[in-house]
């Protein structure tokens, strides 16, 4: 006996000039694979492989289902034959899915994928009314135990709620992104100059909001990981992160409140303008007292002022 998930890949975004492997989801799309993801987690069908074609559209299809599903990308394995693949070559690749030991979910293209559905399992479509076999982000789940081939599942991302289901504070709460957007991570960067503590902050190139490096928490990573990231990619500081956070702070987003750890890091090198954000973002170094007076948000504030104590408590 074994199982194998097949999904096409979702709504790609015919709005961009680019070759049709490299055409990118749109936001639809975007939000159609995540709700798969969603299921897949709900349901507890957690996959050991996920062979994806290598098309732009399958791939982040890919990352945006396994992201929701909480688990980490990893698991991809690009397929390239996968792309533009005829529905023998899809049978083919089915069939090997169904020698491993694990769950396989397989990532493709219509009309291949389509076809080599039917072929398996025609008598077992439900029947949604259309003329549509197999949408974007639609996903099968089938069951083969010896010669037989059982449609288990056929999810349509239209069918499932919009909303995510994200938990907070004992209570669940429905929002417009999959839980761990709402898991966030940043740095504190610091360092000693001319015998004082200055602290990095960063902000939007069109705005006077100042703030800190922080980002999503991504599946995969720890806390500590994503923090360092964020550090990099949008304020283009590397250096050393402390493993205790200083504390934490919440912001609204995406329809629901984002909690946000902070982490202290001593900067030891700054990259230069082609390796961030620089672009989008500003950079400046401020003594405490300067940067807790142009952050807006109390439980920061508070934490800059603890910095001090904490640094001089580790020297």
């Amino acid at each position: 006996m074994s199982d194998v998930l097949l999904l096409r890949h979702a709504k790609s975004d015919w709005s961009v000039d680019v070759d049709d492997f490299d055409r990118p989801l749109n936001n639809r799309g975007k939000r159609a694979a995540q709700r798969m993801g969603e299921w897949l987690n709900t349901h507890q069908f957690i996959p050991e492989q996920v062979w994806v074609s290598s098309a732009k559209r399958t791939m982040e299809t890919a990352e945006k289902n396994l992201k929701a599903a909480g688990l980490p990308i990893s698991l991809i394995k690009p397929i390239p034959e996968l792309y533009e693949a005829s529905p023998a070559t899809v049978l083919d690749i089915i069939a090997k899915a169904q020698k491993n030991m694990g769950l396989t979910l397989i990532i493709g293209h219509n009309p291949g994928m389509e076809i080599a559905l039917v072929e398996l399992v025609a008598d077992q479509l439900p029947d949604f009314g259309d003329d549509k076999v197999l949408p974007t982000a639609t996903l099968a789940h089938l069951h083969f135990d010896d010669n037989k081939v059982s449609l288990n599942a056929f999810i349509r991302p239209k069918n499932l709620p919009k909303k995510f289901p994200v938990r907070r504070d004992g209570q669940v709460h429905y929002c417009d992104r999959p839980a761990y957007y709402y898991q966030q991570s940043g740095v504190l960067a610091y360092r000693w100059h001319n015998e004082q503590l200055q602290v990095l902050l960063i902000t939007k190139q069109d705005r006077e909001k100042w703030g800190i490096p922080k980002g999503i928490i991504e599946p995969g990573l720890s806390a500590t990981e994503s923090a360092l990231k964020e550090a990099m990619e949008e304020a283009g500081v590397i250096g050393n992160i402390h493993e205790d956070a200083l504390g934490c702070f919440q912001h609204n987003k995406w329809g629901g409140i984002c909690e946000v750890k902070v982490y202290p890091m001593r900067v030891t090198e700054l990259a230069d303008d082609t390796q961030w954000e620089s672009e989008k973002r500003r950079r400046q170094w401020f003594v405490v007292d300067s940067a807790a007076r142009v952050i807006n948000k109390p439980d920061l504030v508070d934490m800059i002022r603890a910095l001090t104590v904490c640094i001089h408590k580790q020297a």
